[in-house]
């Protein structure tokens, strides 16, 4: 009978948490500002056409700092309608090499289906960074070919700090070369928080010859890590946690991991336990053929 009443409390509790969602939603939205990626060029072009590192400007600096885009406002959503190549006209500096400026304040990249991808011939940089702070959301997007090469830097597609939500998106092909290298798809910080939902990690690799630390091809997590209904395949580490490296609270469901290979320790998924670093949950998730 207790356990009934609980239920009941449960879902009554929930559906106001619900309306207060949607409150606070329908306000964030209506502050919000759209900006549609519509030009061929990713980079500053006073051209009348909106390119995806003004769209970015924009949207951090919550103003028209470039003419080409509307105003940022709020937490806007940058939305695709072109695929993104990458040939390092200009590289910025955050966190290491980054071919896009750090999305520094919320917002959503809604790819469209589209691409977000660096030249093969373009030098070395990652993708996208989240930087510090941020609560930013990836959606229907693939992220591909990013490369880091030099010094400490991690995350060969996405460098999360922030809070950092991916949903049915892919990240391939991306790889880190760097000194201790760790995350050659996505690298989430300790103090980042990192959501993957519906999502594709494949063929990430983290590798430097000179190192004896090179950890999760796919997804190396420092701070928390929530994965649904994902598939992490073909990913590479020279070290450990071939497809993904947990080192604090981490949930997994719905999830298979897969075909991928580490040259020393857990080929598929290495979880480092105990008090300082969380407790790791993993439910209807099938590991299979890791090396």
């Amino acid at each position: 009978m207790v356990f009934a009443h609980l239920q009941r409390y449960i879902r009554v509790a929930g559906c106001v948490l619900c309306l207060l969602l949607l409150v606070v939603t329908d306000a964030q939205q209506a502050s919000a500002a759209s900006l549609t990626v519509n030009a061929t060029s990713p980079y500053v072009v006073a051209d009348g056409v909106c390119s995806l590192i003004e769209a970015i400007a924009n949207a951090n600096d919550d103003a028209q700092t470039h003419a080409d885009c509307p105003a940022g406002n709020g937490a806007d959503t940058i939305t695709l309608s072109e695929n993104v190549t990458l040939d390092g006209t200009d590289v910025f500096s955050a966190f290491g090499a980054s071919g896009l400026p750090a999305l520094t304040s919320d917002m959503t990249i809604q790819g469209n289906n589209r691409t977000i991808e660096r030249d093969s011939s373009a030098p070395a940089f990652r993708l996208l960074t989240v930087g510090d702070g941020a609560t930013v959301t990836v959606e229907n997007l693939t992220v591909r070919n990013g490369l880091l090469t030099g010094g400490f830097d991690n995350g060969g597609g996405i460098y999360n700090a922030g809070n950092l939500t991916v949903i049915n998106t892919t990240l391939e092909d991306n790889r880190v070369e760097a000194i201790f290298p760790s995350g050659g798809g996505i690298y989430n910080r300790s103090n980042g928080t990192l959501t993957v939902i519906d999502s594709l990690i494949q063929n990430n690799v983290v590798d430097d010859p000179d190192s004896v630390f090179d950890d999760g091809g796919g997804i190396y997590a420092q701070g928390p890590l929530v994965m649904l209904n994902s598939v992490i395949t073909g990913n590479r580490a020279a070290e450990s946690a071939g497809g993904v490296y947990a080192a604090s609270d981490t949930t997994i469901v719905n999830t298979v991991i897969s075909n991928n290979i580490a040259a020393e320790n857990g080929g598929g998924m290495v979880a480092v336990g105990g008090a300082a670093t969380g407790v790791h949950r993993i439910y209807n998730t099938t590991f299979s053929n890791n090396t």
